[in-house]
């Protein structure tokens, strides 16, 4: 039983960072209007791909915290399955409805974040050209913008969980509801 727990969990998890990156992908594509990613992928353009990959990374580090909560529950529920037969099915579907909103919140906040973050270094540094450079193949342009990306990722993820657990409760179903103990 505790092993379909695990691989359902690693679907649920695939199937949602399969959706977060193809969500970066296109948004990447928008912010960077003036770039064609993959023909610059194509021609070996190792800044685009630092940069390519730091929204990426950065994006995933942010929607993880989305993520994490809903396998928590599923795994507590599945763990649980005997008591979780108990479980009001008004609980049930406030953490099937609470998920996917909780990830579209995340989604949003992130990219705003993320993207703001970009036009923000863009506009603090008015010298320089950085989506030009790095389509020229400028690397420590593209190293830079990626170290701000993923700064920002890294802060913006402690206070958006604090935020999420705040604004849309983690789980109508609480571990106290699953404990034989009440």
């Amino acid at each position: 039983m505790i092993i379909i727990s695990g691989i359902v969990s690693l679907v649920l998890a695939i199937i949602f960072g399969i959706f977060t990156i193809a969500v970066g992908f296109f948004i990447f594509g928008k912010i960077t209007g003036s770039i064609n990613e993959d023909e610059e992928l194509l021609n070996n353009n190792i800044a685009v791909a630092i940069l390519y990959a730091s929204f990426i990374f950065g994006l995933g580090y942010i929607m993880k915290d989305a993520i994490h909560p809903m396998i928590q529950t599923f795994n507590s529920v599945f763990h649980n399955l005997q008591i979780a037969l108990d479980i009001s099915k008004t609980a049930v579907i406030k953490a099937a409805l609470y998920f996917p909103l909780q990830f579209l919140v995340t989604m949003v906040i992130a990219i705003t974040v993320l993207n703001g973050s970009i036009r923000v270094f863009l506009w603090l540094t008015k010298n320089i050209d950085e989506l030009k450079e790095i389509k020229e193949n400028n690397i420590a342009v593209a190293i830079v913008l990626a170290a701000v990306i993923i700064t920002i990722s890294m802060i913006v993820a402690i206070g958006l969980e604090n935020l999420l657990e705040v604004i849309i409760p983690t789980s109508p179903i609480h571990t106290k509801e699953l404990s034989p103990f009440g």
